[in-house]
């Protein structure tokens, strides 16, 4: 019997026996089957779906952007098992990409090259996959270490400026959708790239989530999970509130002539310091400098001179301390420093360097500045006491002729 015979034979007692009730059997259970992953596929996008719903009612207005990025952050980590996400915000202005963490003190503030791919993508608005073993350039190396994932995607958030009631605003986006009344686009095709959109004064970077796996890459199915939960409209309005948010405070606390803290600020971050120094058992230097003379000099040289001669001695104040320490306009030519972990022996050497470089920068004046010295515990233990300690001591110093 040939072979080709024996597989025709073969065929038909295999479809005789399916014919009988084995086959309606058959059927039945890959029906059964086909049912309970529909259930389950069901199930897991309710879920899904459920989570983003809950997730919508958690961006609300009164937070921060940190705690808005974090909270989507969290939400990607429930959906996806394995996964690994850490918001980045950039700073054009200052060139900086800050990874964000739960713990602010655990915060990794990075200084980009032009080289970076990770910078690079965020300016462009670019979503990509990176692999760490490819990657050449050192911060990008350095976040790579950071991220404890192998193959990572970096989805890139952008702010779309607008101006409202002749005010400066704007709302938070995943990418460009030509900008309302963008020159380059007049046909508002999203998405579309220009030579001219790194220069673009429209829409600007505001940073990134950075996704991955423990283990292997994001699969299509993960990825339509990520997009849905980050292209959230509740997330960018919130974001973009947040934004708005952070822009008033900041000009409710930043001196409008000088570009240093205002009083508001001063008490603000001055408050949060103390507070911070009393739980980790820290000391806080601070300095109290007022211009010597600075009447006579408005007098002298007229008031808008006098107001040049504050914006140098702010920029110089400004340029001698650390990323930690600020400046703050205390009253009309009083400035105060704050400088966290720093004692009476650091705050000395900070005040010689500050008077250097006041009379080096200010060439008009002879010793410009006087400046008392005030450390927490030893001095003070509030805002109230400290300043008045400090104040006293720069007093003193003027009137025994220090820095006049």
């Amino acid at each position: 019997m040939s072979k080709k015979l024996m597989h025709t034979m073969g065929g038909m007692m295999l479809w005789n026996f399916l014919e009988g009730p084995f086959m309606y059997f058959f059927i039945s259970f890959i029906l059964f089957l086909a049912l309970i992953y529909q259930h389950l596929f069901f199930l897991k996008r309710l879920r899904l779906f459920s989570a983003i719903i809950r997730g919508q009612q958690q961006f609300h207005s009164s937070l921060s952007t940190r705690e808005i990025l974090l909270k989507a952050s969290s939400m990607v980590k429930k959906s996806l098992k394995n996964a690994v996400i850490q918001p980045l915000v950039l700073d054009t202005q200052n060139n900086t990409m800050t990874l964000l963490n739960k713990n602010p003190s655990k915060d990794k503030v990075f200084h980009p090259p032009g080289s970076s791919v990770i910078f690079n993508a965020c300016i462009e608005s670019r979503s990509i996959s990176l692999n760490p073993e490819l990657l050449k350039d050192e911060t990008d190396l350095l976040i790579a270490e950071a991220f404890p994932a192998g193959e990572f995607l970096v989805f890139p958030l952008l702010t779309e400026r607008f101006e409202y009631s002749g005010q400066g605003g704007g709302r938070i986006s995943y990418r460009c959708y030509g900008a309302d009344g963008c020159m380059f686009n007049h046909k508002k095709e999203p998405g579309k790239k220009h030579g001219c959109c790194m220069r673009c004064s429209l829409c600007s970077p505001f940073g990134a989530f950075i996704v991955g796996k423990k283990k292997g890459a994001l699969r299509k199915k993960e990825l339509r999970t990520l997009r849905s939960i980050i292209c959230q409209r509740s997330l960018f309005a919130a974001l973009s509130n947040a934004q708005r948010h952070e822009i008033v405070k900041g000009m409710l606390t930043t001196d409008e002539l000088t570009g240093v803290k205002n009083y508001r600020g001063l008490i603000e971050e001055l408050n949060k310091e103390l507070g911070r120094a009393r739980r980790e058992e820290n000391k806080v230097g601070l300095l109290f400098i007022d211009v010597n003379n600075f009447g006579n000099y408005n007098k002298l040289n007229g008031h808008l001179a006098g107001n040049q001669f504050l914006k140098e001695l702010a920029q110089c104040l400004s340029g001698e301390l650390r990323v930690s320490d600020y400046v703050a306009r205390f009253g009309g030519d009083e400035f105060v420093i704050v400088m966290p972990g720093v004692d009476r022996e650091g705050a000395e050497k900070i005040e010689e360097r500050v008077k250097k470089a006041a009379n080096g920068t200010i060439k008009d004046v002879d010793h410009p500045v006087s400046i008392g010295i005030a450390v927490f515990p030893d001095d003070g233990i509030t805002f109230e006491e400290l300043i008045t300690f400090a104040d006293a001591a720069m007093r003193e110093s003027k009137w025994q002729g220090r820095g006049l």
